[in-house]
């Protein structure tokens, strides 16, 4: 698990298709779109843009309640994940900046992201 809060901005390492000029995250063997298995890795932007948001209040992987912000990355990538530094009662905005932060490990097939979350500027939501 990721300490987002102290850590720096970390690109997710996903794959990109050349062949259909996609890219996804997470990391896939094989396009969905064109069937190439050809996917180098790709590294996202460190930030994206908040599509949409919600709040978890029942769960036991964190300390509820927490947000979940799907973003949108640079190469038509849409990502989930947990705003580790939002507060309750400050409300996100979909358009609003996000940052990356992620734990990288090596394996046999080259590095790849194994936890993930976001964080965002909280006052700049307060313009």
């Amino acid at each position: 698990m990721t300490t987002p809060t102290t850590e720096a901005a970390t690109a997710l390492l996903g794959t990109h298709c050349a062949t259909c000029d996609r890219t996804f995250y997470p990391a896939r063997d094989l396009c969905p779109t064109c069937w190439a298995d050809d996917l180098p890795a790709a590294s996202l932007p460190t930030t994206g843009t908040i599509a949409t948001w919600t709040v978890v209040r029942m769960g036991k992987r964190f300390p509820t309640p927490y947000a979940l912000a799907y973003a949108d990355f640079d190469g038509d990538v849409r990502v989930l994940g947990r705003v580790a530094n939002w507060e309750e009662g400050r409300p996100l905005r979909p358009g609003s900046t996000i940052t990356t932060h992620a734990t990288v490990e090596d394996t046999d097939d080259g590095p790849r992201t194994v936890d993930h979350s976001f964080t965002v500027d909280l006052d700049a939501l307060e313009d």
